[in-house]
């Protein structure tokens, strides 16, 4: 449905810049549209301009088409300016999905979609339809006049229906306090900026050990990890707050650019405990950026097995940690096969430790059984498919039948857990 109206929006886009290609004209009377005139390209250079001036750290040139008299609207703007620069923002797009009838003097309200990219040298392009670069989608509100060339915003909040994704995204938040290390860069909310050179050096230490399995598996690792430290406050609201009861970090995508990170700091004890989570998060954002609904849920299991396996550095568990797992075993609730169900939001504390365990074992039994550099093959081929098939990967990677190595890898398991 959603695709349906992004395409509907892309023909109605097209269709106005057919018509209004040249200069900005004042339409011919039609019936409810006297006095109305199409903006056309003016609006466009508007917020082009805005955007260059972005990148090149124009802070004037920034906030120049918002209403002056503003002063709550300029400060957000200027909050974010300075949030965007530190999070080196290396390419902003923005225009309106379709052109606003405005009525000189007036307000209207138009929906402009923005591409960007943070810490991304080389930014993917910009695509309406599956887009590559990632996207939000902006409400505008703006006036046009008194003369022909003047636009002004005088108002911008989150799309109410924003198809690329739950918003406020946490660099939209006013307040953050960015700094940056060797491979991290880190975005503290107010009240978490006391932990904010702990999570930077926290952060490159388990980009390092990260970084290894990145290149082992073939894949392009990040510039710069970003990564937001969130109170309780802003774990509630950023991207609509909806990471699961049992989550204590996430990582979330960025259309085809590397995933960024979210730490729930008030679940962070010490140190230790900061270090293996960000192994575990880049970890996500070096397997899968851009993790969608669908990897989330039919592989939910491979996801965060290969994760949890990057985390502890391809050390299996201690038997210490698998007493829950032991008792869930011995309780007859498995099914006895690795390929578990997907583990549910509302899902216990309890619930969840099993199921990460569970998973990290089956990925130290691949390694075991076949090597490192083919169990990220094999987990990428299995990734790939559209379904729970995972025969014809496991045979074409491993030289075995599914069927066999979930035979082995239970019996692994079994005698792991004791």
């Amino acid at each position: 449905m959603l695709l349906l109206v992004g395409v509907v929006s892309l023909v109605r886009l097209v269709a106005s810049q057919a018509v209004h290609s040249g200069p900005d004209v004042v339409l011919p009377p039609t019936s409810g549209q006297s006095g109305y005139v199409q903006p056309g390209e003016r609006l466009e250079q508007l917020l082009s301009a805005q955007g260059e001036a972005l990148l090149r750290g124009d802070e004037q040139g920034w906030l120049a088409p918002l209403d002056p008299d503003d002063a709550q609207l300029r400060e957000a703007y200027r909050s974010q300016f300075r949030t965007l620069r530190a999070l080196r923002v290396s390419s902003w797009q923005a225009r309106p999905v379709v052109r606003p009838l405005l009525k000189r003097g007036e307000e209207t309200s138009t929906d402009v979609t923005v591409a960007y990219c943070l810490a991304v040298p080389k930014c993917p392009p910009a695509r309406f339809v599956g887009p590559e670069a990632p996207q939000l989608t902006q409400e505008l509100t703006v006036r046009w006049g008194p003369d022909e060339q003047t636009v002004t915003i005088t108002g911008s909040r989150a799309a109410e229906r924003d198809r690329y994704g739950s918003r406020p995204l946490p660099w939209e938040d006013g307040g953050l306090t960015v700094r940056e290390g060797r491979r991290v860069i880190v975005a503290a909310a107010p009240g978490e900026t006391e932990r904010l050179a702990e999570a930077v050096s926290a952060g490159d230490q388990a980009a390092s050990v990260v970084d290894r399995y990145g290149r082992l598996a073939g894949r392009e690792v990040p510039e710069r990890y970003i990564v937001f430290l969130a109170g309780a406050g802003e774990w509630r609201t950023w991207r609509g707050g909806t990471a699961p009861e049992w989550a204590a970090a996430y990582a979330y995508g960025a259309g085809k650019t590397p995933s960024n990170v979210v730490v729930q700091m008030a679940e962070m004890r010490d140190r230790a405990g900061l270090l293996s989570t960000l192994r575990h998060e880049f970890g996500h954002v070096i397997t899968v950026p851009g993790t969608d609904d669908i990897l989330g849920s039919i592989h939910q299991w491979l996801v965060e097995g290969i994760a949890e396996y990057i985390q502890w550095g391809g050390r299996p568990p201690a038997r210490a940690q698998l007493t829950e797992v032991r008792a869930h075993l011995r309780g007859g609730q498995w099914r006895g096969s690795i390929q578990l169900p997907r583990l549910a939001s509302t899902s216990s504390d309890a619930e969840a430790r099993v199921f990460y365990l569970m998973n990290h074992l089956t990925m130290t039994c691949v390694a075991d059984r076949h090597g490192e550099a083919k169990l990220f093959r094999w987990w990428y081929a299995m990734v790939s498919e559209g379904s729970a098939n995972y025969e014809p990967a496991t045979r074409e990677s491993l030289g075995e039948s599914f069927a066999a190595l979930d035979r082995a890898c239970v019996s692994h398991l079994r005698r792991a857990v004791g």
